[in-house]
């Protein structure tokens, strides 16, 4: 009985946005629809196992997913329709599986340093970049970034942008 009980007040609690509007979605439907996101690299990947050309193409792969939900949303984050909440879940999630992933990579080979043409090394940045209310998870990246530009893999206003948004993000955070 206690058991039927919490599962009717999760219910009704996840749903009490729907109590007011009358909706064509079964409660099931609506509730299902809140646990589907997923991201679509699994960020328990073994990096260990893999080759510094199949890290390469994983980040590229991880650049790819990153520009894709943005693109969705536009220039207009702050959108509100459906449509946009979904992009920005989906954004959401795949980011912080992309900075798990990544942080995997940078631990087993150092920051990506290539040719011009693929650049792997502002791949990563970006995916570092939108960590940027994380102060932990970029305060991870950051040595990583700043031997990066030390041995010329980065420009140094990449690094400078970035190390002014995490002292900023310190500041706000008072570690």
């Amino acid at each position: 009985m206690r058991r039927a009980t919490h599962l009717f007040l999760l219910l009704i609690l996840t749903q009490a946005g729907y109590c007011q509007v009358q909706t064509s979605h079964t409660l099931v439907e609506n509730l299902a629809s809140r646990f589907v996101y997923r991201p679509q690299l699994d960020s328990s990947i073994n990096v260990n196992t893999l080759s510094r050309e199949q890290c390469n193409q994983i980040i590229e792969r991880m650049h790819v997913i990153d520009q894709q939900y943005r693109s969705e949303l536009g220039s207009d984050m702050s959108r509100q329709d459906e449509a946009a909440q979904k992009a920005g879940r989906l954004m959401t999630i795949n980011d912080q599986s992309n900075q798990a992933i990544l942080l995997k990579i940078l631990h087993r080979f150092g920051w990506p340093c290539d040719d011009p043409k693929r650049q792997l090394g502002y791949k990563a940045y970006i995916i570092a970049w939108h960590a940027r209310g994380d102060y932990d998870k970029m305060a991870a990246f950051y040595p990583y970034l700043q031997r990066a530009t030390r041995y010329g893999c980065m420009h140094p206003a990449h690094e400078q942008e970035y190390s002014t948004w995490l002292t900023n993000l310190k500041r706000v955070y008072r570690r």
